[in-house]
């Protein structure tokens, strides 16, 4: 069939010019490596495949941006230029989880021929359009992704997903040794793929030296990370030669360079890393040059920043130019062969496309919040209960926390412990003693001291030590948290609450899929005494394995109807002990832990206060941003009268070092001083 240019190019975009032209003339360029389909072992067939996956990832650029200009789509950083990622797809397996920059469409696309009743193309379109229908993220984000094809969909966010590669493949070797089943076959490895520019992110930093720190002690980490090196980031150029340099040498990465522009050097250099990090178990470096077309987004006039003939000699580099020469000069593909191919997608494109955006949209709250919460895990049985020895005898929170660990992780032989110093070490308060002895190293394991590498952030561990200062070591800013939709937060007070709340955050994650963080008051781990020395106060029995607090469920002390303190972890032990310093107006008093800092129950709240005239909220957080904000809104909501309403915080300040460490925090004193001022106005 012949096809001229003019009739292709009736509703082009300028970005389409030069390929049709290439197509009109037909007059390719040349690669830099000369392999034969023999050299690489790639059948005619495959190459045809690999250039269609192609060609499909170019018509949904374009049409992304037809669609935005309709105000059809919304999210149009595409996959122009990097198309080459196709022969990486058809390297690797679909049962190989993928973790993918978010210009890798053409890997999605080719991936999806593996897998039987795949429609990429439409399900991208869904995505482009926010469609409810998306398959991928529900038309709440322009992703790729798919649960058939092993894809977990990414944010656009560079290099978030870098970490979580790495915990995957560490993954695979240790869940065998744990005897886990599971989706993926015991020989998969994970890739994940990024752009030169998100290399210098610090998130990114931190899992290629996690990676090489594991790989060169040995450990088994089957992970090809992928490196698209189109030399710019946004409009700031990456200087020549830096991630070669970054990465050639670098312990514990095999590295492989191939280029992007030739689907036979990158299909080869694919298929020798798929062979080290399958076969050998190790983490290999796959640097992809390649090149960026139509600016970084639909929205990005890259005119402002690069001149007329860069931008011209980068889109001589376009990867389809490069393919149809191949197609040529292997005698694949005639020229009005790939004519018809790139009209014939592109029809078949614009067509889904025309339909895509009719498909019904979000249209509340309550559904753009659906995915949130996960699901509950489809026949999901409570595992028998180890009851193991339960510690007769009253005991601060370390001792029981540590009761608690061996006993949830003899109950579940797939629990798995990993952080600093956890192992050999015990902890550095001892919490984890014995249980590396116990378990194993696979089940408790010493991590790098990485906290990014380890959780994806810096975690706060409350203040009230006075040994220690300044921020991490001995912070109170929790808002980080509290701030991520979905996650749960828990914090208990003493040893009793911190078994109920440890059990139930292993039930909520098995049972619920929910992610649960406990913030332990480091500074009530070993405290025994509540008033005076030897008086053991805040020692607590254990309350067996089957006690669980849930989300939500508040605890009190005393039934005063007076006034009523509302607080949670070293607040509660402080207003404790301001209850006995009040004397007799101490029996005036109740106090409320809430336990949970997120997902809090204001109704419940509400009813444990009720009857009191007053409320006092102590609070060791900052100020500004803490939970007491949250809990004096939610106590107006149901009708408390502000003025009988206040607070006792933190300062909005960093924790000093030594004597001055609690200068800056709610105090024993402070409570007492600010009970009798409001006990005194009735």
């Amino acid at each position: 069939m012949a096809t001229s240019s003019s009739s292709l190019s009736r509703e082009s975009l300028p970005q389409e010019k030069r390929f049709l032209v290439a197509v009109d003339q037909d007059q390719w360029p040349e690669t830099e490596r000369d392999w034969s389909l023999d050299d690489v072992s790639l059948d005619p067939e495959a190459l045809i495949e690999l250039f269609e996956s192609q060609l499909m990832s170019r018509h949904l650029d374009l049409q992304a941006r037809r669609l935005q200009a309709r105000g059809e789509a919304f999210y149009t950083i595409g996959s122009a230029g990097h198309e080459g990622n196709a022969a990486i797809a058809r390297a690797l397996r679909p049962t190989d989880p993928a973790f993918l920059h978010y210009r890798d469409a053409a890997f999605l696309i080719e991936r999806s021929r593996q897998v039987a009743g795949q429609r990429p193309l439409w399900d991208l379109l869904l995505s482009f359009a926010a469609s409810r229908e998306d398959p991928i993220s529900g038309g709440r984000h322009k992703v790729l992704g798919s649960k058939v094809l092993n894809v977990p969909p990414q944010t656009s966010t560079i290099a978030s997903h870098l970490p979580k590669a790495v915990g995957a493949a560490h993954s695979l070797g240790l869940w065998r040794r744990l005897g886990g089943g599971g989706e993926w076959p015991a020989d998969s490895l994970v890739v994940c793929s990024f752009g030169d520019a998100s290399f210098n992110h610090s998130t990114a930093q931190g899992a290629l030296n996690a990676a090489g720190w594991a790989a060169y002690q040995g450990v088994p980490l089957p992970l090809v990370m992928v490196c698209e090196d189109n030399g710019i980031g946004i409009s700031t150029p990456t200087p020549a030669g830096w991630i070669e340099a970054s990465m050639r040498a670098r312990p514990g990465f095999h590295y492989l360079a191939c280029d992007g522009l030739d689907l036979l050097d990158t299909w080869r250099a694919a298929r020798e890393a798929e062979v080290i990090a399958r076969l050998r178990k190790q983490p290999v470096f796959l640097h992809m040059r390649c090149v960026r077309l139509f600016g970084h987004a639909g929205s990005d006039a890259q005119q402002a920043y690069l001149s007329a003939s860069c931008i011209a000699a980068e889109e001589a580099r376009d990867p389809l130019l490069f393919s149809a020469g191949l197609l040529r000069r292997h005698e694949v593909l005639s020229r009005d062969e790939i004519a018809g191919r790139y009209q014939r997608i592109g029809e078949e494109v614009a067509g889904l496309a025309e339909e895509a955006i009719r498909r019904p949209k979000l249209e509340s709250a309550r559904e753009v919040m659906a995915s949130i919460v996960p699901p509950r895990r489809p026949e999901w049985r409570q595992p028998a209960v180890v009851e193991g020895e339960i510690e007769a005898a009253p005991s601060p929170m370390a001792k029981l926390i540590n009761k608690t660990l061996q006993r949830l992780m003899a109950g579940h032989p797939h629990l798995v412990m990993a952080g600093e110093d956890i192992g050999r070490k015990g902890g550095v308060y001892g919490v984890t003693q014995r249980l590396q002895a116990r378990f194993g190293p696979h089940r408790v394991i010493d991590t790098l001291l990485d906290e990014q590498s380890i959780l994806g952030l810096r975690v706060a561990g409350l203040g009230y030590q006075k040994g220690f200062g300044g921020h991490f070591h001995n912070d109170n800013a929790i808002a980080v948290l509290r701030d991520i939709p979905g996650l749960l937060v828990a914090c208990p007070s003493n040893a009793a609450d911190a078994v109920g709340l440890l059990q139930e955050a292993v039930r909520l994650a098995e049972e619920a899929q929910r992610v649960v963080v406990i913030i332990e008051p480091i500074a009530r781990y070993h405290t025994r005494d509540l008033l005076e020395e030897g008086d053991d106060g805040w020692c607590f029995s254990d309350p067996g394995p089957e006690y669980r607090l849930s989300p939500g469920e508040p605890g009190q002390w005393g039934e005063g109807d007076d006034l009523a303190i509302i607080t949670y972890g070293n607040g509660v032990y402080l207003a404790r002990q301001a209850v006995a310093d009040l004397g007799p107006d101490g029996q005036r008093l109740r106090i409320v832990d809430l336990r949970w800092l997120t997902g809090i129950d204001h109704d419940a709240v509400h009813r444990a206060v009720s009857g009191c005239t007053r409320v006092l909220i102590v609070d060791e957080c900052r100020r500004s941003g803490s939970l007491s904000e949250e809990l004096i809104t939610g106590l107006v909501e149901r009708g408390v009268a502000g003025e009988c309403l206040t607070r006792l915080t933190a300062e909005d300040s960093f924790i000093p070092l030594g004597p001055a460490a609690t200068l800056t925090l709610p105090s024993r004193g402070q409570i007492v001083e600010r009970v009798r001022a409001l006990l005194a106005e009735g």
